[in-house]
């Protein structure tokens, strides 16, 4: 037969078997002397108690740690939720790109700009945005400029703003079309071409100088391929930028 393993209280003054939670004989009423329980008993029976409080606590008035995992929880949904709002930011198309064209352009951007170089008193000329976009198209349609790996060049193009010059680069994955985008403030310092960042963006996300110096990688291939022109506005004496147009007036070759 199997042992017997339940525990029990004997009262001294009758004998009786008590259950091991009593104070008091059942059979008599007599105090019953505890310290003849063995210690894991007692153990047990005040700890049930105290688990039980805790239980209880728990259930009702939330511990510091459970506030601090709720916390934690919520600190991991809000950045989830900017970093989705972010990737959907960068994806939107921004304000002022121009639309993918078959569009000729009417004016030779390029023979007019060296026509200005090459003359021998200074000249000024002006562009529009939309002159400038369509020989940049032109001049680059053969090109590889693509910036990032695995995507395929679109389109360069530039915004004109009031002593802003906004260079744009449309790059695509898979059909879908990425924007970025990096601002210059273009000024002539000692007779050289000195354009300053003033910030960029990634898709509608505007990033600041500070940060952009080192995320212009996407146009590395570009300021290559723009190599002349760049050659050419180094020898103007002076640049203003307004809102849709661009005015260059040159040194003169007689000068330089």
């Amino acid at each position: 037969m199997a042992e017997n393993t339940e525990i029990t209280l004997p009262c001294a003054q009758c004998g009786f078997s008590n259950e091991p939670e009593r104070v008091y004989c059942h059979n008599c009423g007599a105090k019953l002397d505890r310290s003849l329980l063995p210690k894991a008993a007692k153990e047990k029976k005040e700890d049930s108690p105290e688990k039980a409080r805790r239980r209880i606590q728990k259930m009702t008035n939330p511990s510091k740690i459970s506030v601090l995992r709720e916390l934690k929880t919520l600190i991991s949904l809000l950045i989830w939720a900017a970093l989705a709002a972010g990737v959907i930011m960068i994806a939107r198309r921004p304000d002022g790109v121009p639309a993918i064209s078959n569009e000729m352009a009417t004016r030779q951007v390029q023979s007019d700009l060296m026509e200005t170089v090459d003359a021998p008193t200074p000249r000024a000329v002006a562009f529009t945005e939309q002159e400038v976009n369509l020989a940049l198209r032109q001049a680059l349609r053969a090109k590889d400029v693509g910036g990032v790996p695995g995507t395929n060049f679109e389109q360069a193009y530039v915004s004109f703003l009031p002593g802003i010059v906004h260079l744009g680069l449309e790059q695509s994955i898979a059909g879908y079309s990425l924007f970025c985008g990096i601002d210059y403030e273009l000024a002539i310092k000692q007779g050289v071409l000195a354009p300053t960042l003033k910030g960029g963006s990634f898709g509608r996300i505007a990033v600041r100088p500070e940060i952009m110096q080192y995320l212009d990688f996407p146009f590395q291939k570009l300021w290559k391929a723009l190599k002349r022109e760049h050659e050419q506005l180094q020898k103007m004496q002076n640049v203003t930028v307004t809102k849709g147009q661009i005015t260059l007036v040159s040194k003169g070759a007689a000068a330089r």
